[in-house]
């Protein structure tokens, strides 16, 4: 059972500025500029981020970009602009950014994975309540209805994932092309031909 995970927040422990953490995640907002650009402190801030997402090597996917922040981005970004802090809870503001000619929104480092779910169905910590409430498995329920998507509810803290993400490996993020064959043997559910020897194309699955 496999599913792409939504509703991932940047609140604790996943509360750190881009500039913190030098490595972080980014979603496609529109093909086009931003209508309300983050304002930041400085400018220095803001090019250093940009210039990641402009050269970033991973500009294939169309969801999402991720980028590590070179030694002198890093120097450059300032975790401590107030563009990054909620003026009224205090909390991480994901910012948004124009680079590359589109529009892009920093979001959890886990946004956009997908997760291989079939473990999770028998030990998902709420499978008691929801029996006793003669509801049907959380986990299970979204794959029985025909959906690809596992919703992390809204009610959760955010470190129940930090806890409990290893339990459903990663397969790759919506919108990759991977190879079929380096998947998960148990995720290899359709009976395909050997790849020709001496090489050959081959391009991926998306997921």
């Amino acid at each position: 059972i496999v599913y792409h995970v939504t509703g991932l927040r940047l609140e604790e422990p996943y509360d750190a500025a881009p500039c913190a953490t030098r490595s972080s995640r980014w979603a496609l907002v529109s093909a086009s500029a931003c209508s309300a650009p983050t304002a930041f402190d400085t400018a220095a801030t803001r090019d250093a981020l940009v210039a990641a997402l402009t050269e970033t090597s991973d500009a294939e996917n169309p969801f999402v970009r991720d980028i590590t922040l070179t030694p002198s981005q890093l120097d450059a970004c300032d975790a401590a602009d107030s563009a990054f802090v909620d003026s009224v809870d205090g909390g991480l503001v994901s910012v948004v950014v124009d680079a590359a000619g589109a529009c892009y929104q920093h979001v959890h480092p886990d946004a956009y994975s997908v997760r291989d779910a079939t473990r999770w169905v028998s030990e998902h910590d709420g499978n008691p309540v929801a029996t006793a409430g003669g509801a049907p498995n959380p986990i299970l329920a979204p794959s029985v209805a025909g959906s690809v998507v596992l919703g992390f509810p809204a009610s959760h803290p955010l470190t129940r994932w930090a806890l409990r993400n290893e339990r459903l490996p990663l397969v790759g993020r919506l919108g990759d092309e991977i190879d079929f064959l380096s998947l998960p043997s148990e995720l290899q559910t359709v009976s395909l031909p050997p790849p020709p020897r001496g090489g050959g194309g081959g391009g991926g699955d998306g997921l």
